[in-house]
């Protein structure tokens, strides 16, 4: 889809901004539009982050849904037809590196990997937040993005970043303050995009909902090794109030806590 990027009336570009690793932007099509045989002089992912549509090349057609990823090596012929919606994708305009050769080879694929949809995901908010992100906080989360991707090509595992054990120990110390994402990426060094793609990659959930159920289960610690009240615990774990911590808790253990203590006592 990338050959019209930036054209009138099929797209309309809705951020871009440039880094030395790659040019990405976010575009939105027309719906039933259809983009004939053509190719890129430079390699590309694409990332659908609504909508659907349909790629094909050298004979084979893949259906694209919100999430799903697609490369597209330098020169590969392919052809696009947009269904049903309009469509909203993230580009992803690689430069070459003699340190990647995979970029400039092989080709195209269909990328099932849930850790590049979340990347995607955050450097498409980041764009299209105000200010937009500082080319050396843009230039790591594209790294990562590259990274992530070759492994995925080349079928070699993820291994999480030493700074995510050191937010993770902060945030279940912490669970009881209102610590914010923004608090947490300080104290470790590094962007609110890459702890939350992060997050979302290594420990499967938001930052958010790791630190709610660290004060779920520092409440069940208080509900059987003490006599205080639910009020009492609900605050003192960092919950607003009971009725906070009662939601919380039959969401992620299925029961009340009130009834949970009775249980496990």
């Amino acid at each position: 889809m990338g050959s019209i990027m930036g054209a009138t009336p099929t797209a309309v570009v809705l951020a871009r901004q440039e880094s030395s690793v790659a040019t990405v932007s976010v575009s939105v099509y027309r719906p039933g539009l259809h983009v004939p045989a053509h190719s890129h002089g430079t390699s590309q992912l694409c990332v659908l982050l609504d909508g659907k549509y349909v790629t094909s090349w050298r004979g084979s057609r893949h259906e694209c849904r919100r999430g799903d990823a697609v490369f597209h090596p330098a020169g590969v012929v392919h052809e696009d037809w947009l269904f049903g919606r309009t469509c909203q994708s993230l580009r992803v305009e690689w430069k070459a590196s003699d340190h990647v050769p995979w970029l400039t080879s092989g080709d195209a694929r269909k990328v099932e990997c849930r850790p590049i949809r979340f990347m995607a995901e955050c450097i498409a908010a980041e764009l299209k937040g105000t200010p937009r992100p500082p080319e050396r906080a843009l230039k790591e989360l594209l790294l990562e993005l590259r990274a992530e991707l070759g492994r995925s090509i080349e079928h070699r595992p993820l291994a999480a970043p030493e700074w995510l054990r050191v937010a993770r120990d902060i945030a279940q110390a912490r669970s009881h303050e209102r610590l914010q994402l923004q608090q947490l990426a300080q104290l470790t060094g590094t962007s609110r995009s890459r702890m939350s793609a992060a997050f979302r990659t290594h420990v499967g959930l938001s930052v958010g909902e790791f630190i709610q159920r660290c004060r779920v289960e520092r409440a069940e610690e208080l509900m059987v090794g003490t006599e205080l009240d639910l009020p009492t615990i609900a605050l003192s774990v960092g919950f607003c109030d009971q009725s906070h911590l009662n939601r919380v808790f039959r969401k992620l253990r299925g029961i009340s806590p009130a009834a949970w203590r009775r249980f496990a006592r």
